[in-house]
């Protein structure tokens, strides 16, 4: 893998990670007894739209590393 897309993975990485900050914070936020029902909505968005980000990023890191296919790579099931 050339220094350009490997630098490339490395930013997407941080990008994961940052994502996945902000991801433990709703999480949490959910877990307070006090949150209202619409403040738990909203941290259930937030959780929605988060693994939506993360599982662009997956497969972004998966098409750099395979050399930049054109194609997806496969759906995984949950």
């Amino acid at each position: 893998m050339d220094a350009d897309r490997r630098e490339t993975v490395r930013r997407l990485f941080v990008l994961a990670t940052e994502i996945a900050e902000t991801t433990h914070e709703a999480a949490v936020s959910g877990q307070a007894s006090a949150t209202t029902p619409t403040e738990l909505g909203v941290a259930a968005e937030s959780l929605r739209r988060r693994a939506n980000e993360l599982k662009a990023i997956g497969q972004a890191i998966a098409i750099a590393i395979s050399g930049g296919a054109t194609e997806w790579p496969a759906e995984e099931s949950d």
